[in-house]
């Protein structure tokens, strides 16, 4: 652990001594110029020094694993605090540098070294209009990051998207679903953050409420701390989940294999206790009047490194071809490489993504750097009036904050066309 943050801090000091040149230019004239270049230096020596005693401090506090895990949150989201911003600025001043190297070998290529020399000081005296906006484009971001960690990571935001089709039977015409996704409820150190969602959840009225995996971080004990707040959601026809990746328990080291199923049999009894029907691999119907529609759910499926434990052919084997299908599967990608070609669900839902806690949604602009994986990442999207609908989830994971892609609560409404 000592040897990373070592190696974090040195990798930190050498993109600052790339740094501290366009910083010196720009704040050369200021009085405060002192005060700057003594904090510029040693904020990466505050920060490493910081992950030092907080880790040990983590460490040794005796509490469960699942709290220290989330502690090191804090460690993650000081460290893109510090770091992204600069990234961001080291943009600008490569920029800035080509600009200024291109124009020495185009403008002075068979000049004398000393007027090359002049040329330069004189240029390094001029307004820098390309540092300034880097430096003024990293004030502004790291403004969104402290806001996404204060705010924007319990910011929930309702999302309300319409299926129309005639797949959708005359007594279901207006079923009201409510998707929620990725709840990760060890990343919460305030129950009262939960329960201002599941409020949220519950003036929507739902017919139905999905949870689409990804309950905990790890441990079932995230999830049962919680069950006197999970236990307030309210619906009309019943609640219904999945397991998500994080849920089968593949990411923390066990001491033995039953620890882990045991693990897994508490997440399966939480669901049980709070009131869900927890679907692996199976179905079950919903009927109004003469009506039916099945709801589905697979277990947690994925690419490659992620296992695969869903089996879309068990799950829909004693379902009737013509009964319109709601499949839950936590990773959208399951949607292009099974969903489609091996069977008819009219709609799929999932998660997983996050939207990376990171996205771009403005002036029609919507990009994500999670969609160089998962093109299908946040929204809705339709293949042969067949729909896949992908929830940017409740919870966060690592970084503790939510920047352009608030926590959603899909409302997901069907009508016959």
């Amino acid at each position: 652990m000592i040897l990373g943050y070592i190696i974090l801090f040195i990798s930190l000091f050498l993109l600052d001594l790339y740094l501290f040149r366009p910083v010196k230019f720009l704040f050369e004239n200021s009085k405060f110029k002192k005060l700057i270049f003594l904090g510029f230096w040693t904020i990466d020596f505050a920060f490493v020094l910081f992950c030092i005693i907080y880790s040990i401090i983590i460490k040794n506090s005796g509490k469960p694993d699942y709290v220290q895990y989330r502690n090191f949150f804090t460690i993650f989201g000081a460290f893109i605090l510090i770091a992204f911003p600069k990234l961001l600025f080291t943009i600008f001043s490569v920029i800035n540098d080509l600009l200024i190297l291109t124009n020495l070998i185009f403008r002075n290529n068979y000049s004398k070294p000393a007027v090359i020399s002049k040329r330069v000081g004189v240029r390094k005296k001029r307004f820098n209009l390309i540092l300034k906006t880097g430096l003024y484009a990293s004030l502004i971001f790291l403004g969104f990051l402290i806001y996404g960690i204060i705010i924007g990571r319990y910011d929930f935001t309702v999302e309300k998207v319409s299926i129309t089709s005639p797949k959708v039977p005359k007594s279901f015409d207006g079923f009201k679903i409510v998707q929620i996704s990725d709840l990760h409820l060890g990343s919460f150190t305030d129950k009262d953050d939960v329960l201002k969602g599941i409020k949220i959840i519950n003036n929507q009225k739902p017919d139905i409420i999905v949870i689409t995996g990804d309950l905990v971080n790890n441990e079932a004990i995230e999830a049962e701390i919680m069950i006197p707040v999970l236990k307030q959601m309210n619906s009309k026809y019943g609640k219904f989940a999945i397991l998500g990746n994080h849920d089968m328990g593949d990411y923390r080291r066990w001491y033995t294999i039953k620890d882990k199923i045991e693990n897994l049999d508490r997440i399966r009894n939480v669901y049980k206790r709070i009131g869900f029907k927890l679907l692996e691999n199976e179905s079950q119907f919903i009927k109004i009047k003469s009506d039916s529609i099945c709801i589905s759910g697979v277990l947690s499926w994925g690419l490659p490194p992620f296992k695969k434990y869903g089996d879309i052919n068990k799950t829909l084997k004693n379902v009737n071809i013509l009964t319109p299908k709601i499949l839950l599967s936590h990773d959208p990608s399951h949607w292009e490489a099974e969903v489609l070609p091996k069977s008819n669900v009219l709609l799929t839902l999932s998660g997983h993504t996050h939207a990376m806690q990171f996205a771009i949604n403005f002036a029609g602009i919507k990009w994500c750097p999670v969609s160089i994986k998962y093109p299908h990442w946040s929204g809705l999207y339709e293949e042969n009036n067949r729909y896949l609908y992908v929830n940017r989830g409740f919870g966060y994971l690592g970084f503790p904050g939510r920047i352009g892609t608030a926590p959603e609560i899909t409302v997901i409404t069907l009508k016959n066309k």
